[in-house]
Parts: C-alpha cells; sequence; structure tokens
C-alpha cells in the first residue's frame, strides 16, 4: 500500500497544502490544545504535548490573518499542520490512483451475503453477486444498517454539520481559522473562496436541514472578520458517522473472519483515514496491527 504523501505526489495538481493552522480564542489566556484534541482515541496529555504549537500576539496575527477582528487577543498556531483546498479533487485523484495500481470501482447497492464455514464468500447486490476474497465495512453512516448483515450492532448516529461557501474576495488569509469558542472553522479553498463548517446536531439522518445552523456560522464568521464581505455561494448539511463513545469502529467482525469494520470517524475521516487503511491492510493480511484496536472493537456493543 503506498503511502498518502505519495499518492498526492502522483495527482497532477496537489489537492492539500501545508501551512499553519490557527485556533483564535477571545480570552485573555488564551486556548489549550486538549479543546482541539479532545476527539483523540486517547484523551491523553501525553499525545498533546507532542503537538507542535506557537502561542501569537494580537500583532502577530495580524501579519498572518489580516482582517482579524481587534478583539481576539491571543493565537496557538500548528506549524506542522496541513489542510485540503480541494476535497471533490483529493478523492478523485485518490480513485484515479487507485484504478492506476490495478483497483476496480464498482458501483451497486449492497443488500445481504453469502458466507460459508463463517467466511464471507459473496455480496448480495442489486446487479447481482459480488465473489469476494475479503470485506471492508467503510461505508460511513449506511455502516450501521449494512452491518446487520453481517451480524454487527453499529449503533451510528448522524452527527450534522453544515458548511457554508462565500465569494470572498477580499479575504486575505490562506490558512484555516478556527474559533473553537464557536466551534467552527474558516477555510480558504483553491478558486473557491472561503469555506465555513461547523457545528454539531446531533439528529436522524432523515430530518430536514436546521439552515438556522448555517446562518449562525456566516453571523459569527463576519464577528471574526468583521470586513469579510462576499455573496453566498452554497450551503449544505454532512452527516458525520458517530458512535456512541466517539470512538471509530475498526477490526474484524466476529462473526465472519474476513469481514473488516472501518466505520464511525466522525469529524477525522479523513485525518484518520491513512492509519485505519493501514490497520486493516496489517488485519487482512494477518499481521499484528502497530497500534492496540482494542478500544475500537467492532462488537463492543453487542
Amino acid at each position: 500500500m503506498r503511502s498518502l504523501r505519495s499518492i498526492l505526489a502522483s495527482i497532477s495538481a496537489s489537492q492539500t497544502r501545508s501551512n499553519d493552522a490557527k485556533l483564535f480564542d477571545p480570552s485573555p489566556a488564551g486556548t489549550t490544545m486538549r479543546d482541539v484534541f479532545i476527539w483523540l482515541a486517547a484523551r491523553s496529555d501525553s499525545i498533546v504535548a507532542r503537538c507542535a504549537r506557537a502561542t501569537f500576539s494580537s500583532v502577530m496575527m495580524a501579519s498572518r490573518a489580516p482582517g482579524l477582528s481587534a478583539a481576539i487577543r491571543h493565537a496557538t498556531c500548528y506549524p506542522a499542520a496541513s489542510h485540503v483546498v480541494d476535497p471533490h479533487g483529493l478523492v478523485t485523484g485518490l480513485a484515479d490512483a487507485f484504478v492506476r495500481d490495478g483497483g476496480r470501482i464498482e458501483m451497486a447497492a449492497v443488500t445481504g451475503c453469502a458466507a460459508v464455514d463463517g467466511a464471507v464468500t459473496a455480496l448480495s447486490t442489486a446487479r447481482g453477486p459480488v465473489p469476494v476474497d475479503a470485506v471492508v465495512l467503510a461505508a460511513g453512516l449506511a455502516s450501521g444498517r449494512l452491518g446487520r448483515a453481517f451480524g454487527l450492532n453499529l449503533p451510528l448516529v448522524a452527527e450534522r454539520g453544515y458548511h457554508v461557501m462565500l465569494d470572498a474576495p477580499a479575504a486575505r488569509f490562506e490558512v484555516p481559522v478556527t474559533w473553537s469558542e464557536y466551534g467552527f472553522v474558516l477555510t480558504p479553498m483553491e478558486s473557491a473562496g472561503i469555506r465555513l463548517a461547523g457545528t454539531v446536531e446531533l439528529g436522524s439522518a432523515t430530518a430536514p436541514p436546521s439552515w438556522a445552523r448555517a446562518e449562525l456560522l456566516i453571523k459569527n464568521a463576519a464577528r471574526l472578520f468583521p470586513g469579510l464581505a462576499g455573496s453566498e455561494t452554497s450551503r449544505w448539511m454532512g452527516m458525520r458517522p458517530t458512535l456512541p463513545d466517539y470512538l471509530p469502529a475498526i477490526g474484524p467482525a466476529p462473526r465472519h473472519r474476513n469481514v473488516f469494520v472501518a466505520c464511525g470517524h466522525q469529524h477525522i475521516g479523513l485525518t484518520s483515514a491513512t492509519v485505519t487503511a493501514r490497520i486493516v491492510r496489517d488485519l487482512i493480511a494477518g499481521v499484528q496491527p502497530a497500534l492496540d484496536i482494542l478500544p475500537f472493537a467492532a462488537d463492543r456493543f453487542g
């Protein structure tokens, strides 16, 4: 398996940008790294201590994020961070790389499976049976429904987040800016303006969007960057697949020795994709993963 970095190098137009990421907080004490990394499985101060960071004064912030509100007095910078400037281009580039490496992509609705002696031999699909040597369940929120076909209980819920794209020609910052107090981030995108994203709404996957949350993103962005003028070009609501303990499900399915689960990564699917892929690769190959995956056991909910 090639590393993500090597695959990105093979994509003609790089869809990621290595740059400083910043977290702003208007309180005199600034913000803590623990607020940012609360989602980490270990939730350990030792992990936080290894993250490169620097504290900025208001003068330094003004040079790195022009237009930032004068009310913001402290910032924490993450110089080793990267961000994606074209998510669609990244995903299609990865898919193209997969095909170039000999993979095949097929689109079909999976309805069940056939198994012999504790191993899945074929997937039942709307287009007929598909023979398989191994199965990886990585279908986001739909993994809960599909998991039942393999005897799994994955109580995934839709942790709904909202996004707004702004055509903001006056924006002069080139790195993501996060205001943890209000739970959202502004990210400059490649040839697409500024993306506002954030909020957490636990709700039904079929419930209509609560567009007041998108309006709140726009309002708070104007508070952070008072001169951020521009028109809205699009908005949407996305459903983060989240399990009750906020940890992903990664590992073998107990009832079928060749079925492996990789879902429930809530906010950090892209960030944790390569680590998860290495774990699944090792499991399929019969190799002990480098990480202890017991906390992520696919059968921990019964």
